[in-house]
């Protein structure tokens, strides 16, 4: 979406015309509607939330097509409902917060995540950035749509490691890669290395659709037990958006003040 987002940004393309570059994805989100709609609840949630076996054996159904293995399926949520009630209460963003481990996972969650911070600025930016470094337009412009490229490419190889590696090597190798190359581009463009700050800024985009951006989402419900996944992404989601909205205000004017 990102790739086609940019590539439809492009000025030879849409992006003359913000009024009708923002109508294009006004027709994939109406069908999208219309067909969840059409859609049941999750199984999962209608088994452990609901307790709905009826529900949740048509879910089920409906998703996975009418096989011999449902009823085992639809066990195995039965009992995996009833470890998560007998283990702990049931899941809330008080929980959360007043529970010591699951306040640490939330913490750890949180700090992953702004990991991904500097990626919005660039994914929004990157056009201004490289032709504030002086690069021609019709450069800057196409540098950032082969990032959408590169990303993409990247996230593709993500799926093919993501379950052989461990969370934390991958964090580690690809954060580490992410700030190194951030680096370079702040060094390089401030002593006029064009070119390899743009280098830079591929890097970056390449380890971040690696490691960092996949990996990222992921850990906040692997930390903690089943009822509180739900309640602990979306208070992940909903700090990381304002941590976003806020990073990504500052970047722009930031751009060429001085220290």
């Amino acid at each position: 979406m990102c790739l086609f987002g940019m590539l439809l940004g492009h000025e030879d393309v849409l992006g003359h015309s913000l009024t009708v570059l923002l109508f294009v994805p006004v027709i994939p989100g109406v069908i999208s509607t219309v067909i969840l709609l059409l859609m049941p609840e999750t199984p999962k949630f209608l088994m452990i939330s609901r307790h709905n076996v009826k529900g949740a054996l048509a879910s089920l159904r409906f998703y996975q097509g009418e096989r011999e293995e449902l009823q085992e399926e639809l066990d195995k949520l039965q009992v995996e409902g009833k470890g998560g009630e007998d283990d702990e209460p049931k899941g809330g963003m008080k929980a959360i917060l007043a529970t010591r481990h699951l306040r640490k996972a939330f913490t750890i969650s949180v700090a992953v995540l702004v990991l991904t911070l500097p990626f919005y600025p660039i994914l929004q930016n990157s056009t201004f950035f490289f032709t504030h470094l002086d690069v021609p337009n019709s450069i800057a412009q196409l540098s950032s749509s082969l990032l959408m490229v590169l990303l993409t490419f990247a996230c593709v190889t993500s799926t093919s490691i993501v379950d052989k590696l461990p969370r934390r090597l991958m964090l580690l190798t690809a954060g580490s890669s992410c700030m190194l190359s951030l680096s370079a581009f702040v060094i390089a463009a401030e002593f006029g290395f064009r070119y390899i700050a743009v280098a830079a800024v591929f890097v970056f985009v390449f380890s971040y659709g690696v490691g960092v951006g996949p990996v990222a989402w992921f850990i906040s419900p692997e930390l903690v037990p089943l009822q509180y996944r739900s309640a602990m992404f979306c208070m992940c989601y909903a700090v990381h958006s304002m941590l976003v909205v806020l990073t990504n205000f500052a970047t722009v004017p930031l751009i060429g003040v001085s220290p």
